[in-house]
């Protein structure tokens, strides 16, 4: 799956006014992961998705620049899964805030997930995720 890493109105203005300091305004958020058709951007409401897991990002200061304009994330604690689905993609939200929305999988994505296939209670786990400003 190709990267769907769309970023709100809220989350440009941010980024603009932060430098492109992605980092800061992702550190401590939370992603949610969800079942169902992403929506066309970060700004539009869900519909019919069921919310699979939410977890928390690591703070600012744990994420790095592994590259010009590569922002690699820290470490991201594993949650049990709130329900049973197949996860298509994941939002990140502070507070009421919609951030934006990244693909997700266990390979080639934005984030990478143990497992596509999620079950209520068992953990779910993002073993790497980064971003690319594109510009």
């Amino acid at each position: 799956m190709a990267s769907m890493f769309n970023l709100s109105d809220f989350s440009a203005n941010a980024i603009a006014a932060n430098a492109l300091n992605v980092a800061s305004v992702l550190g401590g958020a939370t992603l949610t992961i969800y079942s169902g058709t992403q929506p066309a951007t970060a700004d539009d409401p869900l519909a019919g998705n069921t919310a699979l897991a939410v977890l928390t990002l690591p703070a600012a200061a744990s994420n790095s620049v592994s590259a010009v304009g590569v922002i690699t994330f820290g470490a991201i604690t594993s949650v049990a899964a709130i329900a049973t689905g197949t996860a298509s993609f994941a939002r990140v939200t502070n507070g009421s805030n919609t951030i934006c929305d990244l693909s997700i999988g266990t390979s080639g994505t934005d984030a990478i997930i143990n497992s596509v296939g999620i079950t209520v209670g068992v953990d779910v786990a993002i073993s790497a995720m980064s971003y690319t400003v594109t510009h």
